[in-house]
C-alpha cells in the first residue's frame, strides 16, 4: 500500500443551497439533481483540469494546481448553472497542504474551505485571504473583504473574501467575528450518509418593484409621418391590419394588471402568424392605455389600421370573464363581440378562441410556423406567465436597470415552469444588449447570452422569439455571418409580424452586409408595425443616415424626441446628424440640454465632450470627457479608452498612450483602446505593433460600430502613408475600396491619398463624399489632417461646415 503523499493545491468546495430540505420533501427530486449537477460540472471541472475527487453528499471536493484554474472553474461553474432550477451553490476556495491517501483527500486546510464555503452568497464564490492575494495582482478579478470570522474546528486566522467581479452576487460583509456551527463534514465516501445541513443566515433577497409600463409618447403623431415620404421605398402588401388595445383590468384587484396586459400581448402574438396581417406591436399599442381623451376609430386612424380589437378582463380567485369587440375604423362599425367564461387553467384556449374569431371575422386563412394550423399552446402556471410578461416590460426599457430586472423575472419564471423558451429567449438577448450597451464586458455577458438561447432553441426551434435570440447573440458575438442570417430569415419567416427580428435584422443588413436599401424597407417594416418604439425610431434614424437621408432622420428623430425626451439614444442619433450637416453649436446645446436633465448619464457627457473636441474645443472636451470617468468604476476599462479618445484628438499623444495601455490592461481586445493606441504607435514610427492593434480594434468594430469599423482600417493606412510605406497604404486602400458602401469609407480612402501625396484625388474623393453624406465629423481636430490645415481645399471645407 502507498504511502500518502503531501503536495500544495488550491480546494474548491461547493454545497447545494436547500439540499437537506429538498431531500426531505422529495429524495427523487434530490437524486436526479445530483445527477444534473454531475453531467453538468464534470466537463467544466475537465476543462479547467481539475481534480473530482470526491462527492460528500450534495457538496463537491475539488482540487486545482493553481489558483487560477481554481477560480476561473468556479466563475464558469456559477453562471453554467443559473438555468438550472433548483441547482443553487455555495462555492468556497482555499490555498494550502493536502494530505492524498489513495482516493482520499484529508488536511487542515482541507478542512478550512469546508468552513469557507458557507460564507458565500448564493451563487457566489468565498476566498481565503491566500487566494486573495493572488487575484488582487490581476485586474480581471475584483474581491471585497467580508470578514474575518471563527471558523469552527480551525486555530489559524482567516479572512474571507467575496469575488464581485465577473457578474457574481456580493456576500454580506460581518460585523465582527462570526462563528459559524455548522454540522462536520466527513471526508470519506462512506460517511456520505451523514452528510448535515449547512446554512448562514441571510438577508432575504429585496423584491423588485415592477410598475406597469405606460410609455410617455402623445399619440397619433407618427401618423403624420405615414403620409410622408419616409415609407416611398416600402412594399407594404398587407391586405388588412389590426391593433389590439390593451385590455382593461376590471378586477378588484390591481395586481391583476400584468394579467390583463398578458392576455393583449398573447392575443399579439397569436395574431401577428396571420398571413397578410399588418399587427401594430404591443409598444405602440399600449400608449393608448388608459387613454379615456380619445374614440376607438381615431386610435385605428392613427396608428393608419382598418380593424381595432377592445377589451376588458374580470379575474376573480379561479374564475376570469374575457370580453372583447372588433370595429371596423373607417366607420365605427362593431363587426364582433363576445363574452368568454372560463377557469385559469384553460386560459391559453380562451386567448384562441378570440384569436381565431377574429381571423374568422377577418375572413384570412390562418397559418402558423408553416402551412398547417397552429398547434394549442402548452399551459403554464399564471404565475410564471405573469413573471413573464413583466420581464418583457423591464426589457423594453433598454436601460442597464432594466435589462437586470429583466433578467431576473424571467429567471423567476424559469424556476416556476423551465421549460418556456421564451424567458431562456428574454435572458439571451438581455445579456447581448448589456454587452452592445457596454453595461457588461463582452466575454461574460455573451457567453451566458449563448448558453441560454442555446436552451431555447433546444426546446422550440421553431420560434421566431427564439431565431430572432440565436441571431442576435451570434451577430453581437461576431459570428459567422451567413448563420445568422440564416436565423434572421427564419424568423421573419415564421412571424412577419414580430418587430425586433424585422427591427434587428435591418441593423444586420446596414452594418454587416451594407445592403442598405433593404435595411430601410425593414426598417421602415418595423416602424409601420411599431410607430411608438424609441428604439425603432432610433434604428430608422440610422438607416436613413447611411445613405445620407439626413433631412428624413433629423425629422422622425425631432419628432420622437418631443414625445420622449427622456429616451437618450435618439438624442445622441440627433446631435451626429446635426454634425453632418454643418450644426455643431446645435449639436453641442442638444445634448448640453440633455444632460442638465439627467446628468448621470455617462455616454452624454461622452457625447458632449466628442461634440466638443470635434469643433476645436479641445480644453472643455478634456474637462467634459472628466464628468464621465467620475461616473464609471475605476476598474471598467471604457472610461479610459474614452479618456484616450479624447487625449488622442487633442494630440495629447503621451497621455493618449498611457490611457489606452490602462484600458488594455484590464481588458486586452478593447475596441476604442486599440484604436488609439495603434494611432499613437504609428505616430511614433513603430507600425509593426500599431497594425496589430488597428487590425484588433477593426475585427470588434466590424459588423456593430460601421464608422470606427472605417476608421480602424482608414487610420491603419493613414499611419502606412506617414511612415513612408506607400504601398502598404495602397493595400488598405484596396481593401476599404473592396469592402462595401458605408458613409465613412471614402473620407479615409481620401486621406491615406492625400498623405501618400495625390492631393487631387483625395480632395475630390472628400468633397464628393461629404456632398453625399454630409460632413466628416472629425475634420477640424483630426490629427492626420494637421499638414494640410493652410490647404485652401481643407479651409473651404471647414468654412462650408462651420467648422
Amino acid at each position: 500500500m502507498s504511502e500518502p503523499k503531501r503536495k500544495l493545491a488550491t480546494i474548491v468546495f461547493t454545497d447545494i443551497v436547500g439540499f437537506t430540505k429538498l431531500s426531505a420533501e422529495n429524495e427523487p427530486l434530490a437524486l436526479n439533481l445530483l445527477k444534473i449537477q454531475r453531467t453538468t460540472l464534470k466537463p467544466i471541472v475537465k476543462k479547467y483540469n481539475g481534480s473530482w475527487k470526491k462527492e460528500i453528499g450534495d457538496g463537491l471536493l475539488l482540487v486545482f494546481s493553481t489558483i487560477k484554474e481554481a477560480v476561473d472553474c468556479s466563475i464558469e461553474i456559477q453562471h453554467s448553472i443559473k438555468h438550472v432550477a433548483s441547482l443553487d451553490l455555495r462555492i468556497g476556495i482555499h490555498q494550502g497542504e493536502i494530505i492524498v491517501d489513495g482516493d482520499d483527500v484529508i488536511g487542515d486546510d482541507v478542512n478550512i474551505t469546508s468552513r469557507i464555503e458557507p460564507f458565500s452568497a448564493v451563487g457566489g464564490i468565498a476566498i481565503s485571504d491566500r487566494i486573495n492575494s493572488s487575484l488582487i495582482r490581476d485586474p480581471v478579478y475584483q474581491t471585497k473583504l467580508i470578514g474575518e470570522p471563527t471558523l469552527k474546528g480551525v486555530r489559524q486566522e482567516v479572512k474571507i473574501y467575496s469575488v464581485i467581479s465577473h457578474g457574481l452576487p456580493d456576500a454580506d460583509v460581518l460585523g465582527g467575528a462570526e462563528s459559524i456551527d455548522i454540522e462536520e463534514k466527513r471526508f470519506s465516501a462512506k460517511d456520505n450518509k451523514n452528510k448535515g445541513v449547512n446554512s448562514v443566515p441571510r438577508n432575504k433577497v429585496k423584491g423588485i418593484i415592477i410598475g406597469a409600463v405606460i410609455l410617455l409618447l402623445v399619440a397619433g403623431i407618427f401618423f403624420l409621418i405615414m403620409d410622408s415620404n419616409f415609407h416611398s421605398n416600402s412594399n407594404n402588401s398587407e391586405k388588412e391590419s389590426i391593433a389590439v388595445l390593451p385590455f382593461i383590468n376590471m378586477s378588484a384587484d390591481k395586481d391583476n394588471e400584468f394579467f390583463s396586459d398578458g392576455i393583449t400581448e398573447e392575443i399579439l402574438n397569436y395574431l401577428a402568424k396571420v398571413k397578410h396581417l399588418r399587427v401594430i406591436s404591443r409598444t405602440s399599442v399600449f400608449t393608448y392605455k388608459n387613454r379615456s381623451d380619445i374614440s376607438v376609430s381615431e386610435i385605428g386612424k392613427e396608428l393608419g389600421v382598418s380593424h381595432v380589437l377592445e377589451g376588458s378582463v374580470r379575474k376573480s380567485d379561479n374564475k376570469v370573464r374575457i370580453t372583447s369587440q372588433l370595429i371596423r375604423t373607417k366607420d365605427d362599425s362593431h363587426l364582433w363581440s363576445e363574452t368568454f367564461d372560463r377557469d385559469l387553467k384553460d386560459i391559453f384556449k380562451v386567448q384562441d378562441e378570440i384569436a381565431q374569431s377574429i381571423v374568422n371575422k377577418l375572413k384570412m386563412d390562418f397559418i402558423g410556423h408553416s402551412d398547417s394550423p397552429i398547434k394549442e399552446k402548452n399551459e403554464i402556471p399564471l404565475d410564471a406567465f405573469n413573471a413573464f410578461i413583466q420581464g418583457r416590460q423591464q426589457w423594453n426599457k433598454r436601460n442597464k436597470e432594466g435589462l437586470e430586472n429583466a433578467i431576473q423575472l424571467f429567471k423567476r419564471t424559469l424556476s416556476i415552469y423551465p421549460e418556456y423558451d421564451l424567458a431562456y429567449a428574454g435572458i439571451a438577448t438581455s445579456y447581448g444588449l448589456l454587452a452592445d450597451y457596454n453595461y457588461m464586458s463582452h466575454d461574460d455577458a455573451l457567453a451566458l447570452a449563448h448558453l441560454n438561447s442555446k436552451k431555447a432553441l433546444e426546446i422550440n426551434p421553431n420560434s421566431a422569439e427564439v431565431n430572432t435570440a440565436v441571431a442576435f447573440v451570434n451577430w453581437i458575438d461576431n459570428k459567422n455571418i451567413n448563420t445568422v442570417e440564416s436565423y434572421f430569415d427564419k424568423a421573419i419567416i415564421l412571424n412577419p409580424n414580430y418587430v425586433t427580428a424585422a427591427h434587428w435584422y435591418s441593423n444586420f443588413l446596414a452594418l454587416v452586409k451594407r445592403d442598405f436599401k433593404k435595411s430601410i424597407s425593414l426598417a421602415e417594416k418595423a416602424y409601420r408595425l411599431d410607430p411608438a418604439s424609441q428604439i425603432v425610431i432610433s434604428n430608422l434614424s440610422n438607416s436613413y443616415g447611411y445613405v445620407g437621408r439626413l433631412i428624413d432622420a433629423e425629422k422622425i428623430l425631432r419628432m420622437s424626441i418631443e414625445d420622449s425626451p427622456d429616451f437618450y439614444r435618439n438624442f445622441d442619433n440627433l446631435s451626429l446628424v446635426l454634425q453632418r450637416q454643418g450644426r455643431f453649436e446645435e449639436a453641442e446645446n442638444l445634448i448640453s440640454k440633455y444632460l442638465k436633465k439627467h446628468p448621470k448619464e455617462f455616454a452624454g457627457w461622452w457625447a458632449l465632450s466628442l461634440t466638443q473636441i470635434r469643433r476645436g474645443n479641445f480644453q472643455s472636451g478634456l474637462e467634459t470627457i472628466k464628468k464621465a470617468s467620475n461616473l464609471s468604476d475605476e476598474n471598467n476599462p471604457v472610461r479610459y479608452e474614452f479618456e484616450a479618445f479624447i487625449d488622442y484628438f487633442s494630440q495629447n499623444f503621451s497621455s493618449a498612450k498611457k490611457k489606452s495601455l490602462k484600458a488594455i490592461n484590464i481588458v486586452s481586445d478593447v475596441p476604442i483602446g486599440n484604436l488609439i493606441l495603434g494611432c499613437v504607435l504609428a505616430h511614433e514610427g513603430d507600425m509593426n505593433r500599431a497594425s496589430t492593434h488597428f487590425e484588433n480594434a477593426y475585427s470588434r468594430f466590424k459588423g456593430l460600430w460601421i464608422d470606427y469599423e472605417y476608421m480602424s482600417l482608414g487610420y491603419l493606412g493613414a499611419g502606412y502613408a506617414i511612415n513612408d510605406d506607400y504601398r502598404s497604404a495602397n493595400s488598405i486602400i484596396k481593401r476599404l475600396e473592396e469592402s462595401g458602401d458605408a458613409p465613412e469609407k471614402n473620407n479615409f480612402i481620401g486621406m491615406i491619398y492625400l498623405l501618400i501625396g495625390e492631393t487631387e484625388k483625395g480632395w475630390s474623393l472628400l468633397e464628393k463624399n461629404m456632398e453625399k453624406y454630409g460632413c466628416y465629423i472629425f475634420l477640424r481636430c483630426d490629427p492626420y489632417m494637421k499638414k494640410f490645415h493652410n490647404d485652401k481645399n481643407y479651409i473651404s471645407l471647414l468654412k462650408k461646415y462651420n467648422l
